[in-house]
């Protein structure tokens, strides 16, 4: 593609709205801050539009998962098997699982992940970035975490670059919601109102 032409014509942005399973699982606040975004980015120019879920998506959690085992232990096995001891649960958790995983099945969730991408294709052509909810809740609280990654998943696990742009601050609790890119190829955003960021 030619995206210098693009970006010297300097056309508004086109964003596409994945509402079912991410507007679902978000928390209300979230839901509503996303939609707040949305409406300020139509007013600003952005051109937005609602696209569908692909039939395979929701099963994608669940492929990510096994590849991610799967990669995890043969990445691992060797040292593991000598320094069983210097890893942590979790890690060894995933290790010991990878390595039970029988290969058909990372052979199926791979495959998983090329049918999901070869679905997004069509709608990707259509617009510059997907905008989502990033979490389902806001940040929570202190440095031990940074939420949950259920909304992450879906890009990491078909290779879709992803950010969070403005991060607006919840009022309430003085903590950074977020609405996520999965963009296709990027053009300029607004961003938020100076006495939100």
């Amino acid at each position: 593609p030619d995206y210098l032409t693009g970006l010297e014509a300097n056309l508004a942005p086109r964003l596409g709205v994945m509402r079912d399973f991410f507007f679902a699982q978000a928390a209300p606040e979230v839901r509503q801050h996303t939609e707040a975004t949305i409406a300020r980015l139509r007013q600003a120019g952005t051109e937005i539009s609602d696209i569908p879920q692909p039939e395979s998506f929701l099963v994608g959690h669940a492929a990510h998962r096994t590849i991610m085992r799967v990669e995890a232990a043969a990445v691992h096995e060797d040292l593991y098997q000598q320094h069983r001891d210097k890893y942590r649960p979790q890690i060894r958790g995933f290790i010991e699982s990878g390595l039970l995983i029988p290969s058909v099945h990372y052979v199926r969730a791979q495959r998983l992940r090329r049918r999901l991408q070869r679905e997004l294709e069509p709608h990707l052509a259509q617009v510059d970035a997907i905008l989502t909810p990033a979490t389902p809740t806001a940040a929570p609280h202190g440095l031990h975490a940074t939420g949950d990654p259920v909304f992450q998943t879906p890009w990491t696990f078909i290779g879709i670059p992803s950010r969070e742009p403005p991060r607006c601050a919840d009022r309430d609790r003085e903590q950074p919601r977020h609405v996520d890119e999965a963009e296709n190829h990027q053009r300029s955003l607004p961003d938020c109102d100076d006495d939100e960021e």
